[in-house]
């Protein structure tokens, strides 16, 4: 397979090495030969890999990120797709890439959070609600189900779908500031912009035809936390990549996944032991930070 209509891009605001997301960057653009690996930062790290292009950006805040990628990106790369990766998300195993991915402008691991629209209207369902159900009768109902940006296949179609269509990111007010130093916070996820991908902007963007991968084609292409729903009847060795907060990539040489967390919260997470069984099976070295 060749991947030269492929961009692979990190997009971080702040400066440093971020040797995480290079090693993301790296990885993945390893096992996507002809695809282009790019870092979008403030400055050139001091250790820039081999292999990665560096464009410099300004600083970017949270909410600045999310409107970079809707209304910037697009006139920073060329080729026809991008696939975001994070330090946190990177492509697992090549060989699991599908080609009817590109049949598709948007494809991201399915979150935990949708929108269901039936008889009664439109409500949102979070977690473990029972609302999931809807995903087994999709003929009397219709659920968007959030898939998340930080491991992503974006066309470049997608990308300039904002500023073409003149679509306008809306915010509702901040409903608190956290403990210094501040920041502010909000109850909804209406900031993030894969939330106003999926949501907001979506039946906009279909009407002018982008295409967003249906569930089963997502789930498949990346996981990001598991549920007894969504992901009762996939086999994790063949997914294509990953995204989750939770888990970092801390090195490449040996391959290591660092979890933020301890064995004790981990031990609650749904499915987190069987997502770990899938990184040792690969070569993968664990390290959990705290008890």
């Amino acid at each position: 397979m060749s991947f030269e209509d492929l961009t692979i891009v990190n997009i971080d605001g702040r400066r440093g090495d971020l040797l995480g997301a290079q090693f993301a960057l790296s990885h993945s653009a390893a096992q996507l030969p002809g695809s282009r690996a790019v870092l979008f930062s403030p400055e050139r790290p001091p250790q820039l890999l081999a292999g990665i292009t560096h464009v410099p950006i300004q600083n970017l805040g949270y909410l600045d990120y999310g409107l970079f990628i809707l209304y910037a990106l697009y006139r920073l790369v060329s080729t026809a797709f991008v696939l975001i990766v994070q330090d946190d998300g990177w492509v697992l195993d090549g060989r699991q890439w599908r080609d009817c991915y590109r049949d598709y402008d948007y494809i991201g691991a399915p979150t935990h959070f949708a929108k269901v629209t039936d008889a009664g209207g439109e409500r949102f369902i979070d977690g473990y609600d029972d609302g999931w159900q809807a995903l087994r009768d999709e003929s009397s109902r219709r659920i968007n189900v959030v898939m998340n940006g930080g491991f992503s296949l974006r066309s470049r179609r997608l990308l300039e779908a904002p500023t073409r269509l003149g679509l306008e990111f809306t915010l509702p007010p901040v409903s608190s500031l956290s403990t210094p130093p501040h920041a502010m916070q909000w109850q909804s996820n209406a900031h993030l912009e894969d939330v106003h991908l999926c949501l907001n902007f979506r039946p906009r963007l279909e009407t002018s035809g982008i295409r967003f991968a249906p569930f089963a084609i997502a789930k498949q292409f990346a996981f990001e936390h598991l549920h007894p729903l969504l992901h009762d009847d996939v086999d994790l060795m063949q997914v294509f990549g990953h995204h989750s907060k939770l888990r970092k990539l801390k090195s490449l040489s040996p391959l290591t996944v660092q979890y933020q967390e301890g064995p004790k919260f981990l031990s609650r997470v749904f499915g987190e032991q069987r997502i770990a069984q899938v990184y040792r099976a690969r070569g993968y070295r664990l390290e959990l930070i705290g008890r």
